[in-house]
């Protein structure tokens, strides 16, 4: 879980060095969400059709290093990606009290499809890639953060 401590370095330094306040992005996050929501959601429904449709087609003609470095990249990046939301949920519920699951909404899932989307292709190039291992990991951390958030409710009304 390097990506974590990537994560979570990048928002120590912003936070206590630079000082930089979470909160003021908060404010602007439901407007984002709102203009660029949709597009966001299409461009990663075509992408994680693309990317087993580009790894079957690097199989079909034989190109395996370049497949697997490609279902590799992406699955990093799926795991970066549901980190980095995780972090930030967790970020911006101690900072301002917003629960960024809730406000995401359908556009959280946009992580786990690019996770799913590179784990169905990583399979196509070896069935007996640890995927379970891998995969466990990376969906436990969604659960670690909504666990923190909800704690964290009951534990404030105390």
């Amino acid at each position: 879980m390097y990506s974590l401590g990537l994560i979570a370095f990048a928002w120590l330094t912003a936070r206590f060095v630079y000082g930089v306040d979470f909160a003021l992005a908060a404010d602007a996050l439901p407007q984002l969400v709102a203009a660029h929501g949709p597009a966001v959601l299409i461009y990663a429904g075509l992408s994680v059709v693309a990317l087993p449709a580009v790894s079957l087609f690097f199989r079909g003609i034989g190109i395996y290093a370049v497949m697997y470095l490609l279902d590799k990249f992406c699955f990093w990046l799926g795991q970066f990606l549901v980190a980095l939301v995780s972090f930030a949920a967790v970020v911006f519920w101690f900072e301002a009290e917003i629960n960024l699951w809730s406000l995401l909404g359908s556009v959280a899932s946009v992580p786990f499809l690019v996770l799913a989307s590179a784990a169905f292709s990583l399979k196509l190039f070896d069935f007996n890639y640890p995927l379970k291992e891998m995969l466990i990991g990376s969906l436990g951390l969604p659960v670690l953060s909504w666990l923190i958030i909800w704690g964290s409710r009951f534990y404030s009304t105390l």
